[in-house]
């Protein structure tokens, strides 16, 4: 969780509309297998895993959605502890990991938000139909414009949240005809053009890959079709005004967000992580920071789940192509890989998300 101090000033808007309210809603969808790789589930005690999941129960059916007060005494009585501050705050850093403090003043967790996200969607979804329906009833007039652009602000957020999300799928079914909110980018078709450069050794296995063949693309290809902007450029401060030093990069938390987003990918123990690979990480993560003015590191780890959730999109990436030579197994990424040089180039130009 980042430190309010840092935070002052520059706090990141609210992850869910300050009337997103799902307390009709009683049931909160769970990501289990991304829970269960998680690096928070990793790392929690028995009483600090429970008051965490407490705490995004709870969140569900806050307003706004996903959101907590920053306060020790709101906070202990959400997770259970009632008048016990002192035991809260024995658990306090872990259970709130992953959470990030907004510009209202409260906190908020991403994955919950994506999850109420989707609800809200589907909850204003079903008001314009209502509304429709009754007007047509009642021979009244019904205007929903109100309401589509409550729905497309909510596919824009949860876009940033969750790009693989099936909410976005659906986009077509949630917004008038020809409305383009929300849509996923498209690659050019055709085969990929071979197996990458600079494999490193043992990385070749199989795999099946996580994510959609079809999804938000990092960068304008240019293409026809439709195109995305880099995924973390509405985040970036002001180029022309970089911070004096960019954020340390988090090693250990985007390796537990390589395992969180791609759990079907080879994983690096945390433990073996030093020498060249911390090398080339913290270079990528500089270079990125740099050119996109990041001035935390919430700002970066969000570019990251967004590039590695693009990377979850390609099929060859993922071992979903087969290998030309039928001696050898087909090509599955590694972190190690990405963030070579070259490789991290043609990633982030697009290079291997061509549809076969």
């Amino acid at each position: 969780m980042p430190d309010s101090s840092v935070l002052a000033g520059i706090a990141p808007a609210p992850l869910t509309p300050a009337d997103c309210n799902l307390q009709d809603f009683p049931f909160m969808p769970v990501d289990i297998a991304r829970l269960f790789n998680s690096e928070f589930h990793a790392r929690a005690d028995d009483a600090q895993w429970r008051a965490a999941v407490t705490l995004w129960l709870k969140a569900y059916h806050q307003v706004p959605a996903a959101s907590v007060p920053d306060d020790d005494i709101a906070l202990a009585r959400l997770a259970e502890f009632g008048r016990d501050i002192r035991g809260w705050k024995r658990v306090r850093e872990v259970a709130l990991y992953g959470w990030i403090k907004c510009s209202d003043g409260r906190l908020y967790h991403r994955m919950v938000a994506a999850k109420a996200l989707e609800a809200w969607i589907e909850k204003l979804a079903q008001r314009r139909k209502s509304g429709a329906g009754n007007a047509k009833r009642w021979g009244a007039e019904f205007d929903p414009a109100a309401i589509d652009d409550q729905i497309r602000s909510s596919l824009e957020s949860l876009k940033e949240l969750d790009p693989a999300s099936r909410t976005l799928l659906r986009k077509h079914a949630l917004l008038p005809p020809g409305d383009s909110s929300g849509d996923a980018a498209r690659t050019p078709t055709g085969n990929p053009t071979g197996t990458p450069e600079d494999i490193p050794q043992g990385s070749q296995g199989t795999g099946t890959g996580t994510g959609t063949e079809k999804g938000q693309g990092l960068i304008n290809t240019g293409t026809s079709g439709t195109s995305s902007s880099s995924p973390a450029e509405d985040l970036a401060g002001p180029v022309d005004n970089p911070p004096a030093e960019p954020p340390d990069c988090p090693h250990l938390e985007i390796l537990a967000l390589w395992r969180e987003v791609l759990p079907a990918m080879p994983q690096h123990d945390p433990k073996k992580w030093h020498k060249t690979r911390r090398e080339h990480l913290q270079t990528r993560w500089r270079e990125t920071a740099v050119e996109k003015g990041w001035r935390f590191k919430e700002q970066g780890l969000l570019y990251f789940r967004k590039l590695f959730a693009y990377v979850g999109q390609s099929r060859f990436l993922t071992g979903r192509v087969q290998s030309r030579d039928p001696n050898k197994p087909a090509f599955v990424i590694e972190l190690e890989w990405l963030i070579l040089p070259s490789n991290w180039a043609k990633v982030h130009e697009g290079k291997y998300h061509a549809e076969d």
